[in-house]
């Protein structure tokens, strides 16, 4: 009954969402919105500038006329990109109401997805809310569940430094977050933090608030999409900017996430003890 519950009614508006998700996404991966506001600029900014001093009618047309083929041949490329990204656009729609009609006729078809949504964090929270609260120990309970083992291990301590730290906590009979970060910011908030002693530890409170929403974040990309951020325009782009494998190679794009910084949590003196042995010279021993 519990999932038939779901299916009609949070799987359902799922269905709807991750349909709806699909259309941006296809959107977004053609850049339709980004072609559409450049269509005549140049192909890969390919123009030319006559900076030759005098008037040459002949060099003029020679400019003209590159720059001209240029924004044709862009805006052709253009087109022909957003029409495909029209075409996807159409078929998810009708393929998206094919599967709805399958989804409510067929509520075993959603099994795989109501598995996924099992790993929710709001959903993972609300048990073990209710495991916590009913619990002798609390604070135990909370941190030797999967949430409360990433923390540890991404703050680098152990649960009885963690618990010095934290030290008394109000009554759980209020405990109810819908994340592990809202669950982290309830306990900073209603206990007797040791801030001098979660700094001896390298730590600030907001290591423990930024690590705990780091877990509600890996468990909600599990769980379903996660999140409308698709970082920056695909396709679209390289056709602005152009192709360019050399640049790619020796710079970093400062827009994408990156993959190392949840392991810089809590470490700020390794950190920094490495950026000093870095500067110093040729001998470096870390």
């Amino acid at each position: 009954m519990e999932f038939l519950a779901w299916h009609y009614s949070e799987g359902i508006a799922f269905y709807i969402d991750s349909w709806l998700h699909t259309i941006k996404w296809i959107r977004h991966y053609f850049s339709l919105p980004l072609l559409l506001r450049t269509i005549f600029a140049p192909w890969k900014r390919m123009v030319v500038v006559d900076k030759q001093p005098g008037f040459d009618l002949n060099r003029f047309f020679q400019v003209f006329t590159f720059n001209l083929v240029s924004r044709l041949v862009g805006a052709a490329a253009r087109l022909v990109l957003i029409f495909a990204g029209v075409v996807l656009i159409f078929l998810s729609c009708l393929a998206g109401l094919a599967g709805f009609i399958l989804w409510v006729v067929v509520p075993l078809s959603s099994v795989p997805v109501y598995l996924r949504y099992q790993k929710d964090p709001r959903v993972i929270m609300e048990k073990l809310a209710r495991r916590v609260r009913s619990s002798v120990d609390p604070l135990r309970t909370l941190m030797e569940s999967e949430a409360g083992i990433f923390l540890l291990d991404h703050l680098g301590i152990d649960y009885e430094s963690l618990r010095k730290v934290i030290g008394d906590v109000k009554d759980f009979g209020s405990f109810a977050p819908e994340s592990f970060g809202k669950a982290i910011e309830w306990i900073v908030s209603n206990s007797s933090l040791n801030v001098d002693l979660l700094r001896k530890n390298g730590l600030i409170k907001e290591d423990m608030i930024t690590a705990s929403k780091m877990w509600d974040r890996s468990k909600r990309l599990e769980s379903f999409w996660g999140t409308e951020d698709f970082g920056r325009p695909s396709i679209g782009l390289e056709i602005l900017f152009g192709y360019t494998p050399t640049l790619n190679q020796y710079s970093s794009d400062l827009a994408s996430p990156l993959p190392f910084s949840k392991r810089l949590i809590g470490r700020e003196e390794l950190v920094l003890r490495m950026f000093r042995e870095l500067s110093v010279g040729k001998s470096i021993v870390l």
